[in-house]
């Protein structure tokens, strides 16, 4: 059957930027093939949500529905909620009449995955993490698909398809950010779209421990809230930095850095891996079904990083392990090639063409 100028593809799920930014991807790979295809995002709206839509063309419509609470007192609100994201989502089918729906993962896919059975449409899924997610083991029995980065915990293995989760960038980079001369060993601190407090506040404590190498040493820090309080530290200890609360052109941070230190979202390895970098990775600790810490292990396992649990972090360990690899190039190229070795940095084209096959559809261009 050829490809329909009219196909409609509803992205639904985000929340943070792990969720949102792979579906972004993978969008614009779609347009890529057919620049006829509608994309259409349904998302819950959060600060990073709108954040990161807003810099695109895609259309989106937010969804009020919000996760299922931890407080008794919070459920009237929640069922408000609840009803009212059906409603919405609802709507947004009945304007839109998506021909596929992808879920992105979280709670912000859960009425659209719904609604892609009721109306006996194709569901896909991305499940960036070696543990999946409730939303997409509940709904992983209906759908064509999950695609994943490899083996997974919860979801049955005729449905997983790893393929690799879509990253923001075209191809591997890894001889481009080779080829930088630069006289520093630049030092990328992330903590995902919402940023990460104890990783700030470790790497500050760091600081003083790095002061013998603070002439060698360059850091980008992404830090969230407190900018100019993180600064300020930086100034204090006489170190060359460059502090952002947060950047949507990732790929030219990457390519200047060394060294990522940085949390273990799924999302946020595949782009680690796509890149070849390095990593020191401290998995959020309250991360649903402990899914940051399994990838983080995942990654220690196959040599690509050195891990610190959130409890046993601190500002004086976490100076220790750059030092590390500071001093241990052997190390880093070693880390560097483990990372490459797990990457599948061309998901999205791959996705698509998997999607078009799944759909009895031809590629056209």
């Amino acid at each position: 059957m050829a490809y329909s100028k009219n196909f409609t593809i509803l992205m639904a799920g985000g929340g943070t930027g792990g969720h949102l930014l792979p579906g972004i991807s993978l969008a614009k790979a779609f347009q890529s093939k057919n620049r006829q295809t509608k994309i259409v995002f349904f998302v819950p709206g959060t600060p990073v949500d709108l954040a990161i839509l807003s810099s695109t063309d895609f259309p989106f419509t937010l969804n009020p529905m919000r996760s299922f609470p931890s407080s008794f007192w919070k459920y009237p609100n929640f069922f408000c909620q609840f009803f009212f994201g059906w409603h919405k989502a609802l709507h947004v089918f009945r304007k839109n009449r998506p021909d596929l729906v992808v879920g992105l993962g979280g709670y912000g896919s859960w009425s659209a995955g719904c609604l892609a059975k009721k109306y006996n449409l194709p569901l896909v899924m991305l499940e960036a993490n070696k543990i999946a997610g409730k939303v997409v083991r509940k709904l992983a029995k209906d759908c064509k698909r999950v695609y994943t980065s490899g083996e997974i915990q919860g979801i049955s293995e005729d449905k997983i398809k790893p393929l690799g989760i879509p990253i923001r960038f075209s191809r591997l980079q890894t001889e481009e950010r080779q080829n930088i001369e630069k006289n520093s060993f630049t030092i990328l601190v992330m903590g995902g779209s919402l940023g990460a407090k104890c990783i700030n506040d470790s790497l500050v404590q760091a600081l003083p421990f790095l002061n013998p190498w603070k002439h060698k040493i360059e850091f980008i820090h992404l830090c969230g809230k407190n900018k100019s309080l993180v600064e300020q530290e930086y100034k204090k200890n006489g170190m060359c930095h460059h502090v952002f609360s947060f950047c949507n052109n990732m790929e030219d941070l990457y390519l200047q850095s060394d060294l990522i230190i940085s949390r273990a979202g799924g999302s946020t390895l595949s782009e680690i891996t796509a890149m070849g970098m390095p990593s020191i990775l401290v998995p959020f600790a309250r991360s649903a079904d402990g899914h940051q810490e399994a990838n983080a292990l995942s990654m220690a396992k196959s040599n690509a990083s050195l891990v610190i649990l959130e409890k046993e972090l601190t500002g004086e360990l976490l100076a220790s392990k750059i030092k590390e690899l500071i001093l241990d190039k052997a190390k880093i190229s070693e880390m560097s090639k483990a990372a490459l070795n797990l990457a599948k940095p061309f998901a999205a084209t791959d996705i698509v063409s998997d999607v078009y096959s799944l759909l009895g559809k031809t590629e056209k261009t």
